[in-house]
């Protein structure tokens, strides 16, 4: 199938959904079109400093121009390709783990 013919099909199918299918195919063509975005190097250097400082600071670089869905996509995209991952001990110090939480389980819990 040409992509004459592959256009022609996907409109006549297209027609066929309903209101609520057709925003559901939108909804995924838009996060197609955001996964393809080609950035630059230095766009995505921008928007790995301004993650790293949010997750070092807990704040934004810039609380009036918080990162957007589409940023948080990219980074995560950016993150992804380079294999990174989630800073160690982001929750140090917000809960604590009792000393006895390795001991065994009393027997009326066990039975």
């Amino acid at each position: 199938m040409n992509t004459i013919e592959l256009r022609n099909n996907l409109t006549q199918k297209l027609t066929l959904l309903s209101d609520e299918q057709l925003k559901l195919i939108s909804q995924l063509i838009e996060q197609f079109d955001l996964s393809q975005t080609v950035l630059t190097e230095e766009t995505q250097k921008e928007l790995i400093s301004k993650w790293e400082y949010l997750v070092n600071n807990n704040q934004e670089i810039d609380e009036s121009k918080p990162l957007s869905n589409d940023e948080i996509q990219i980074i995560c995209q950016i993150l992804n390709k380079e294999n990174k991952t989630r800073p160690l001990g982001l929750a140090k110090g917000d809960f604590s783990i009792d000393e006895s939480f390795n001991d065994p389980l009393p027997d009326d819990i066990v039975d």
